[in-house]
């Protein structure tokens, strides 16, 4: 054993056991004689330290003793342990027969418990090192509730607060989450809205109206007519469509259709088969105003609307609106423009309200009194593509002569003009060309439409035909077969010509009136027909109509004016062929089966299977259409455009397949339907321009129709599309 001085056996047997450990000393003896060298001898006042149980991230240090009992210096080289324990200093020397402090730190970084060993190298030969064994254990349930806090393991959301843990009774709208469930306070139903006093933004998951009842809640159902707001938007149960006005069906209001906005007592009644202000009657004084798309002309004069037709242009299934307007660039009402044709594609149409320059394609004519768009027709696959073309006519180039222009549908679609036409009519002094165009006629059968265009021959109307395909440019006078009439009336024009497979052989007929035909009377009007067949009509220069064609109605009696207007319908019979449908002026409009009676000479009265007959105050039909199924029923129904109307705005009819067979009715009582301008809606000549084939522009499978009032605001023009959608 090695020998101590005597002052530090005093020192040590002062020493005692501490709490955590205890120090280990060796036993000496005085024995009188002088101290000899020995070498350094290490020990500590511990060997093991609990620093307990303490707050996460809380401090703590601790010092210990270390002991030379040798005479020679304790060298300690190194001093280590790993964290979350820290100690100071790393090394250390202790003089021979004295001591020194170690400090010993925690630092709570996680809610591990953690022991771990405190080494001290040293010089002591007999022990090198020396171990004290730490420990420490974080707190994970400091407010005593029972439930580890979330960060430790546990379950408790806030361990600060002994009556929140999920044990806890849930008390709502205190802004405490007591059960520690992780739901909205303000959720009592758990639909996943909050009530809607604390949070009214259905998006920000609010607007709870009912937050003791999960069927209510703003992202369910809510059945109508059942009184109960099951979404919570706030709205009127009995006003579904959210026009202010209560539905009807359920004796709540006067809404007479509750699923559309448009319709309700305060409705424009609009022409579109609907009751739009629940008067009972379907589109009896329907306005232009309420027209879902309306084009304006770019100036005052642009006439707008004086001609319009309905093509699949781009080939999508869905047809496109064009739109004439002859005078554009005048600089008067009766001044002639350069004229512009414009072409709005569908899916989708361009805004209500664009101007006829904003079109998808807009152009005009080359000179500056051409009168570009006097004509506009959906003349049918002319160049044999597969999709529909273009026929637009400029009646006054050339100082009169006028010219037709067929422009492929892709050509017409995407920026096209009269110069890069596919096929170009060109008329001689004062033909004025293309005063009138014939739409989807194919006189020959073989798929490929042919072009009809009428002009003026001296004093006498004529037509021209045109067997499609067809490329380059051609004078009118070598159209493939000329026909002159010897009336002058401006609706052989504006009415022809019309074509249609009205005697059932599976060929299109092109029909031509002229209301003021002197054929049988002074005045007495005609109809002819040029029935369809396989081999080509022909002819070398002009041929009088009446050697050429079959005259199939006409007036013997002075000023009748019998075929003043003449239109192609549908199949109403469903026999297989169209029906004809025959205007004598001032007397009445026929209904006409079609089929192989319709090839020789008929009276109108006699063979007509409807008739409805025209008053004194009514106005003179200019335009007889096709319309398609608008009411609903299965087939085709037909549509009247009068020269002018009450009060000179407009006036337009319909006639409803329903009647057919129905014997004789009064046009202004038994009428299905009208269009009617009005002064307040600045009308000058609604109707006019009317389409002469109607068209699905909206995909719905209902037919819809375009028109125009070339007169409208003074001459600027407008131009009308009517969307179809029946009553069911």
């Amino acid at each position: 054993m090695r020998g101590l001085t005597p002052s530090f056996l005093a020192l040590v047997t002062a020493l005692s056991l501490t709490a955590c450990g205890s120090t280990v000393k060796a036993q000496h003896h005085d024995s009188g004689t002088p101290a000899e060298e020995t070498p350094p001898d290490i020990q500590v006042t511990v060997t093991t330290y609990d620093f307990g149980t303490l707050p996460l991230g809380e401090r703590v240090s601790t010092a210990i003793t270390v002991y030379n009992y040798g005479s020679e210096d304790l060298v300690i080289s190194s001093v280590s342990v790993d964290a979350p324990f820290s100690v100071t200093p790393s090394t250390l020397t202790v003089q021979g027969n004295s001591s020194s402090t170690v400090t010993i730190s925690v630092a709570t970084s996680d809610y591990d418990a953690h022991t771990n060993d405190l080494v001290l190298t040293s010089n002591d030969a007999d022990t090198p090192t020396v171990s004290i064994s730490l420990s420490v254990v974080t707190v994970t349930d400091a407010d005593g509730d029972g439930h580890a806090l979330i960060a430790a393991g546990g379950d408790d959301c806030d361990d600060e607060d002994a009556d929140v843990n999920p044990g806890a009774t849930e008390t709502y709208y205190d802004d405490v989450d007591e059960n520690c469930d992780g739901e909205s306070d303000w959720d009592q139903d758990g639909d996943g809205y909050e009530e809607e006093s604390h949070n009214a933004d259905p998006d920000a998951g609010g607007g709870d109206c009912q937050d003791l009842n999960a069927d209510y809640h703003p992202g369910a159902v809510d059945t109508p007519y059942d009184n109960r707001d099951t979404n919570c938007d706030g709205a009127d149960d009995y006003d579904v469509d959210g026009d202010g006005s209560r539905s009807d069906e359920y004796g709540a209001g006067t809404d007479c259709d509750d699923n559309d906005p448009d319709v309700n007592t305060s409705g424009v009644e609009t022409f579109n088969g609907k009751d739009d202000d629940c008067d009972g009657a379907i589109d009896i004084g329907a306005s232009g105003a309420g027209a879902p798309y309306q084009y304006v002309g770019v100036g005052n004069y642009d006439h707008t609307g004086w001609a319009t037709a309905l093509a699949d242009l781009d080939g999508d299934g869905l047809d496109d609106v064009i739109v004439g307007s002859p005078n554009v660039g005048a600089s008067a009402p009766t001044s002639n423009g350069k004229g512009g044709v414009a072409v709005f594609l569908s899916a989708p149409l361009a805004v209500t309200g664009s101007k006829i320059s904003d079109a998808d394609n807009y152009f005009t004519g080359g000179g500056t009194t051409d009168l570009l768009g006097y004509a506009v027709s959906s003349v049918g696959d002319f160049d044999d593509d597969g999709v529909d073309d273009l026929a637009v006519s400029a009646t006054n180039t050339a100082s009169g002569s006028g010219a037709v222009y067929v422009l492929s549908g892709a050509d017409a679609a995407s920026g096209g003009d009269t110069s890069s036409a596919v096929f170009t009519l060109t008329g001689a002094s004062t033909n004025a060309a293309g005063r009138g165009l014939g739409s989807e006629i194919d006189l020959d059968g073989d798929g490929v439409y042919d072009l009809v265009s009428c002009y003026a021959s001296g004093s006498n109307n004529a037509v021209a035909l045109n067997y499609g395909p067809a490329t380059g440019s051609q004078a009118i006078s070598a159209s493939d077969a000329v026909y002159t009439t010897d009336g002058t009336e401006t609706a052989f024009y504006r009415n022809a010509p019309v074509g249609g497979d009205i005697d059932g052989d599976g060929y299109d007929d092109m029909l031509l009136a002229d209301g003021a035909s002197d054929y049988a009377a002074t005045d007495g009007g005609a109809l002819w027909a040029f029935f369809g067949q396989s081999t080509r009509y022909s002819s070398s220069g002009a041929v009088d109509i009446e050697t050429a064609a079959n005259v199939i109605v006409s007036g013997d009696t002075a000023s009748q004016g019998q075929a003043w207007a003449v239109g192609v319908g549908g199949d109403i019979d469903g026999d297989g062929d169209n029906e004809l449908w025959v205007y004598e002026s001032g007397t009445a409009l026929y209904g006409i089966a079609g089929g192989v009676a319709r090839r020789t000479a008929f009276d109108p009265a006699d063979e007509a299977s409807v008739t409805y007959t025209w008053g004194s105050s009514s106005p003179e039909v200019d335009q007889i259409r096709d319309i398609g199924d608008w009411t609903g029923d299965g087939v085709s129904d037909i549509f009247v455009v009068s020269e002018d109307g009450s009060g000179s705005y407009g006036r337009s009819e319909l006639f409803s397949a329903e009647d057919w067979n129905g014997g004789t009715f009064a046009e202004r009582s038994d009428l299905t339907a009208s269009l009617l301008g009005t002064s307040a809606d600045s009308n000058g000549n609604l109707g006019y321009g009317q389409s002469a084939t109607p068209g699905d522009i909206d995909g719905d499978g209902d037919m819809d129709i375009a028109s125009g009032d070339p007169d409208y605001d003074t001459y600027s023009g407008l131009a009308y599309v009517f969307l179809n959608d029946p009553a069911e």
